[in-house]
This record gives structure tokens, sequence and C-alpha cells, in this order.
């Protein structure tokens, strides 16, 4: 789920990378004791979806690493450095 997602953000132009404990997260969110996985999908599009849509509200290109916040609740999306355009 979490490569189809990315995929299409890529796909929006929205190029990200997805930490391994981010993931974590996102399986501890997703996983549902009654339910099992059902709910992961929902959770990795909301959680992915919702870095990104913060980034962009923020002025970021929406291009960069998705990671675990400091309290470890919620994820974000920790911007690429810009390449500086060299003169020709």
């Amino acid at each position: 789920m979490i490569p189809e997602e990315c995929d299409r953000l890529c796909a929006l132009g929205h190029g990200i990378e997805v930490t391994p404990p981010a993931v974590e997260l996102l399986v501890r969110q997703g996983y549902h004791r009654t339910l099992d996985a059902r709910p992961m999908r929902g959770v990795v599009e909301r959680q992915i979806q919702g870095a990104v849509a913060k980034a962009l509200l923020f002025g970021c290109e929406g291009l960069g690493t998705v990671e675990v916040d400091s309290r470890q609740k919620h994820l974000v999306l920790v911007p690429q450095p810009t390449r500086a355009k060299t003169a020709s």
C-alpha cells in the first residue's frame, strides 16, 4: 500500500521517500486487534497525503522524505534541499 501511494503521489509530481520509522508508525496505527489490517489503507492514505498536503500549504514543493514527528504521533514531510541552479 505504501509503494502504491508513493507512486500515485510521484505521478502528481510529489516525489517522496518513506523512512523505516514512518513505516513502523503506519503499521502500528493501521493494525486493529479485531479488524486486523483492514484499516491500513485509510491510515496510509491519510497520513502520507496529510504530510504532503501540510508541506504544500507551507510552501514546500512536495519533494522530500516522510518521517515521524518528534512526538511520534504523525508523519511530516521533510523537504529535500533544493539544488542551486548553475549559470551556463
